[in-house]
């Protein structure tokens, strides 16, 4: 047996690593020149500039141009050239001017960055008290040498004038690994946006982004509407894990006056008894882990933006800040979900692969209505370095890294969103009882997931040159907006459902009734024949018979097609001054026994192209109401309907309907028209619904006009018009 000699064997790096790590720790070109403006917050800069170009020798390049305090030579020397330097560990913080920042970074990433993002970097770099340095590197170079003793850089002295102002560093990359096509542009602009905490102002640090086809510089910055959201939840979690917090409800719908605030607290014990009643296994699971344990995770803030995404509220939000859909919805995508800042800077999430990095939309699964979803929310949650020491960053800087602290910490903010989607949910319901989002016919709805938008959406993003993580994102936030549709839909046709076995049962009644009277009929005509003449008393009651039997016919006539599935496939017109009449005539009881008086003002030609048993419906409900309203609330002597019809187009005819009754509160406005609602005694509350209904499949539609034309309530209703 040989004898072994010890040895101390050295590990070497090869100079690859360069490139290696910038092509594996920094995760895509975009993460790893958000790293070098990064950078330049770190130096205290208050611009920085991002710059796409061409060399006088026609080469593509990249300059990332600060004004912050530069690097002096042994900064140079004993920081930048050492890999892995604990400098900023060692430096958390900054001043300048009086001022104190706190740096977003200490594991050296910037040299990474600039690797992966070219081969050659041109490195200028001035202080106030030292002046300017160049440094100019090779990262090539660097992968043919054989060893990491053997790479090296030289370290000039220039002139200041260089860079005009007191200090900064401009970086220059050239020899791009790739030309930035347009497409990863915008995916930069939308980043960069988020580098800095859009809930604050821009805190003494602007961006301009620069590159061909675009007239000016872009300057990076947060839309009106991210202020001002819709749901807003705020709290400040303690160092025992206690959550303090503050809810607000603000309408973005102009007129809606319902408004909602309200504020609590959980503590950490209430935390965990939550967690240990959920089932799943991984709730389960943090609950045995957690239990009987003090957090550690330090204090921490949140800050919650939550907006819906039905077709409604997009309109209501674009209206009112004057901007496209387009812009609405891009900046969601840009800044959804919920970030993690340390000290100001964004940590989490660096790209989209960890934009649910919470685990929201994984929730929501089965829960669509209730609970809220990455795309609808911007959302922070402000740490420290100082107060949350042991929550970090993970080595490629695209999760943090999974310790007890993590668990501590993920689990109070999941609570908090628990908390606030069941605020949001109540103020939903509550608003929606007030706005017309809750009286949106079928049509409405099934047009909001016609896959024909997603069509157009799809192949204009294609066209644009857009990527397949674009189109997948299209298709998430299409997929998004149709479950809300879907969950408003399901709870529609389940109250319809209800309602639809009244109708089924109507027209078994109408049937029976054309069948039997012909019966009656035969008897009426046999009486006649075989007693004629009869005396007055006995003629009086004949006379009844016959327009009793007559109305019945009538109305069994005209009311029946609305039960045959092929109606419209008819064309159907009417006379619109007689079906008023005829309408009238049906309720000729209760006119009759209110003593109310109504007055007609409407032409004898207008034709209306639809059935005339769907017309009677729509004015049978308006009229009937006005006739309730105003025998609930009016002296006998004083109740009054009046229908006035205009025509306001060759295609167009309005019908106001109005009456001198209690009218409609403002509140109730729109709740009117929803299915259900109702203030009736014995009311079901779906007429209204049912002539929305009706209208709509002629492009028409009803309104409720206020005030009321006569002090109480003006329904308009539009008709089609046949025209000449």
């Amino acid at each position: 047996m040989s004898n072994i000699e010890t040895q101390r064997i050295p590990i070497v790096m090869h100079p690859k690593a360069f490139s290696a790590f910038g092509a594996d720790l920094v995760t895509s070109d975009v993460v790893a020149l958000i790293e070098l403006v990064k950078n330049a917050y770190d130096a205290f800069a208050y611009h920085v500039e991002v710059i796409f170009d061409t060399d006088s020798f026609g080469n593509r390049t990249l300059t990332v141009a600060d004004d912050g305090l530069g690097m002096s030579k042994d900064t140079i020397v004993n920081a930048w050239a050492v890999i892995a330097t604990n400098h900023k560990v060692r430096n958390p913080f900054i001043e300048r001017d009086g001022k104190m920042r706190a740096v977003s970074g200490n594991k050296g990433m910037g040299r990474f960055s600039a690797a992966r993002l070219g081969t050659k970097l041109s490195i200028i770099t001035k202080t106030k008290e030292e002046g300017c340095y160049k440094i100019e590197l090779d990262w090539e170079e660097f992968n043919s040498a054989r060893s990491i003793e053997e790479c090296s850089f030289v370290l000039d002295k220039i002139d200041g004038n260089v860079i005009p102002q007191e200090s900064g560093t401009r970086l220059l990359i050239s020899n791009l690994s790739h030309i930035w096509a347009e497409d990863e542009l915008a995916d930069l602009e939308e980043e960069l946006s988020r580098i800095i905490n859009p809930f604050k102002q821009k805190d003494e640090f602007s961006i301009l982004l620069k590159y061909d086809g675009i007239e000016n510089p872009i300057e990076i910055a947060v839309p009106d509407f991210v202020n001002n959201p819709k749901y807003l939840f705020t709290a400040h979690v303690d160092l025992n894990g206690n959550l303090i917090w503050d809810y607000s409800f603000s309408p973005l719908k102009k007129g809606l006056g319902f408004s909602n605030t309200s504020s609590g607290s959980l503590t950490w014990n209430e935390i965990l008894e939550d967690l240990g009643e959920e089932l799943s296994k991984d709730s389960q699971k943090t609950f045995r882990a957690l239990s009987g344990i003090t957090p550690s995770c330090g204090a921490f803030d949140m800050e919650i933006r939550v907006w819906d995404r039905d077709a409604e509220s997009i309109q209501d939000i674009t209206e009112l800040y004057s901007m496209k859909r387009s812009l609405y919805k891009s900046t969601l995508r840009a800044y959804k979900g919920l970030s993690v800042y340390r000290d100001g800077v964004l940590v989490l999430p660096k790209s989209e692969a960890s934009r649910d990095w919470i685990g929201l939309d994984l929730r929501r699964v089965g829960r669509v209505g209730d609970r809220i979803s990455t795309n609808q929310i911007i959302g922070i949650v402000n740490i420290s370095s100082s107060a949350n020491p042991n929550i970090k960053d993970a080595t490629d800087r695209e999760k943090l890294v999974d310790t007890i602290e993590y668990l501590e910490f993920t689990t109070i903010i999941k609570s908090a969103i628990k908390l606030l989607e069941g605020l949001r949910k109540n103020d939903r319901m509550e608003s929606e009882k007030q706005t017309a989002e809750g009286s949106r016919t079928l049509t409405d709805l099934l047009a909001g997931i016609d896959s024909s938008t997603l069509v157009n959406e799809v192949e204009d993003k294609v066209k644009s040159g857009g990527t397949i993580e674009d189109l997948v994102q299209i298709v998430k936030d299409f997929n998004s907006d149709s479950q809300e549709r879907l969950e408003d839909l399901k709870d529609r046709l389940v109250y319809y459902g209800q309602v639809a076995s009244v109708g089924s049962i109507s027209g078994f009644i109408i049937h029976e009734i054309r069948g039997r009277m012909t019966s009656v009929k035969r008897y009426l005509d046999a009486t006649d024949k075989e007693f004629s003449p009869l005396n007055a008393k006995l003629q009086r009651y004949y006379d009844l018979a016959v327009t009793a039997h007559s109305r019945m016919i009538d109305v069994s006539n005209t009311f029946a097609p609305i039960f045959d599935a092929g109606l419209r496939q008819r064309k159907n017109y009417c006379n619109l001054l007689q079906e008023i009449n005829n309408s009238i005539a049906l309720l000729e009881k209760k006119v009759s026994d209110n003593n109310t008086q109504i007055t007609i003002e409407c032409k004898e030609n207008i034709i209306v192209p639809m059935h005339r048993g769907e017309l009677q419906t729509v004015l049978i409900n308006v009229i009937d109401n006005a006739i309730y309203w105003t025998a609930t609330e009016n002296e006998k002597n004083n109740r009054i309907i009046s229908i006035k019809v205009s025509e306001a187009s060759k295609k167009q005819i309005i019908v106001d309907i109005s009456d001198n009754g209690p009218g409609v509160s403002e509140n109730d406005a729109n709740r009117i028209f929803s299915p259900g609602v109702t203030k009736k005694k014995f009311g079901v509350g779906m007429g209204l619904v049912i002539v929305t209904e009706i209208l709509s499949k002629y492009s028409s539609q009803i309104s409720l006009v206020i005030p009321g034309r006569m002090n109480g309530a003006t329904f308009q209703i539009t008709l089609p018009n046949k025209g000449e």
